[in-house]
C-alpha cells in the first residue's frame, strides 16, 4: 500500500491524563510546539498522533507509554504483505454446516468458504466520493429599451456530485497459508473480503432481513455477522478517524483532473483505516496467545 519505510503512532486511549497533561505529553513525546499540541490533545482516539522512522516512531510511542498512554505503532511497510480485497457479489449461507459458514461468489476468481468464527475484525463505513464538474458558462443576453441597447450577463456554474458507498469490510484467518513461528505458536494467514453495497446481492445473503436501502443491510449484516462470529472486533469509527488523523491528507483531500473536474475521493482513507485495524486486532489477538 505504502512502499515507505515509516510508521504511525497512534493514540488509543489517553488513560487518565487531562487536557493540560495531554498538551505536555504531545509536546514531550513528539517536540511539537505547544499551539499544534493543543490541536493533538483535542483529538479523541483513536487517531495517528505522529508519523515518522521507525526508530523515531517507538522513541515516540515508548515515551506515551511510560506517561500512561496506550498506543499502536504500524510499520507501513507492513500494509504491503496485507492480501488484496476480494470483491464479493454474495455470501450464501451453506446449508447444513456445522457452524455458522457462509460460501463467497467474487466478482473474479473462485468461490470459497468462509466461516463465521474465523472472522477477527469488520469494519463498516459510508465512504464518499465527490466531484465537481467544469465550469459551464452561459451567457445571457438582456434587451435594453431601445432597439440596438443589449446587455450581456456570464453565469458560470459547477455540478456537483456526491457517490455513497455502504462498505464492510470482512478479515478473516485462513487456516490453509498457516505458518508454525519459532515458539510453537501457529499463526494463520489473513483473508480480506470487501462488500460494497452498490455492487452487492444482498438477498442471497439476509432473504427476508433484506431491507430497502444500503445503508440499512449493511447494519444488518454487521449485527448478524457480529453475533455469528463470537469475538470479532466491529469498528464503526472511519469518519472520526479520517476527520481527526493525519492520514484524512492522504488520499481524500480534493484534487483536479486534466479536464478540470474536481475530486475527493475517501476510499483511499478508507483502506488504510481497514487495514489499521486488521493490524491492530490480528496482533492483540495472537500476542494474547504467546
Amino acid at each position: 500500500m505504502t512502499g515507505q519505510d515509516r510508521s504511525s503512532v497512534s493514540v488509543l486511549d489517553w488513560g487518565r491524563a487531562a487536557e493540560a497533561e495531554r498538551i505536555e505529553v504531545v509536546v514531550a513525546s513528539t517536540g511539537a510546539d505547544v499551539m499544534d499540541a493543543k490541536l493533538r490533545a483535542a483529538r479523541r482516539p483513536p487517531f495517528i498522533l505522529a508519523m515518522g522512522t521507525p526508530e523515531v516512531a517507538a522513541s515516540i510511542a515508548a515515551e506515551l507509554r511510560s506517561r500512561g498512554v496506550e498506543v499502536f505503532v504500524l510499520r507501513h511497510r507492513d500494509l504491503d504483505m496485507l492480501p488484496r480485497a476480494i470483491a464479493a457479489r454474495s455470501l450464501a449461507p451453506a446449508i447444513g454446516a456445522d457452524d455458522p459458514m457462509y460460501l463467497v461468489d467474487p466478482w473474479r476468481g473462485e468461490g470459497f468458504g468462509l466461516r463465521a468464527k474465523d472472522v477477527f475484525c469488520m469494519v463498516r463505513a459510508r465512504v464518499n466520493r465527490s466531484t465537481i464538474g467544469r465550469p459551464e458558462v452561459e451567457i445571457e443576453v438582456n434587451e435594453g429599451w431601445g432597439p440596438d441597447e443589449y446587455s450581456f450577463e456570464t453565469i458560470s456554474s459547477r455540478k456537483r456530485t456526491v457517490a455513497t458507498s455502504d462498505i464492510v469490510d470482512l478479515w478473516s484467518m485462513d487456516w490453509s497459508t498457516a505458518r508454525r513461528m519459532p515458539d510453537g505458536l501457529e499463526i494463520p494467514g489473513v483473508r480480506h473480503v470487501r462488500i460494497n453495497g452498490d455492487k452487492f446481492n444482498w438477498r442471497a445473503t439476509l432473504g427476508q432481513r433484506r431491507g430497502f436501502s444500503d445503508h440499512h443491510n449493511a447494519d444488518t449484516l454487521m449485527v448478524m455477522l457480529g453475533e455469528q462470529a463470537g469475538n470479532a472486533a466491529l469498528e464503526l469509527g472511519f469518519a472520526d478517524f479520517r476527520a481527526s488523523t493525519e492520514v484524512a491528507l492522504k488520499g481524500s483531500s480534493w484534487y483536479m483532473t486534466a479536464s478540470g473536474t474536481i475530486v475527493q475521493d475517501q476510499h483511499p482513507a478508507f483502506g488504510f483505516y481497514s487495514a489499521w485495524c486488521a493490524v491492530r486486532h490480528f496482533r492483540r489477538l495472537f500476542d494474547r496467545r504467546r
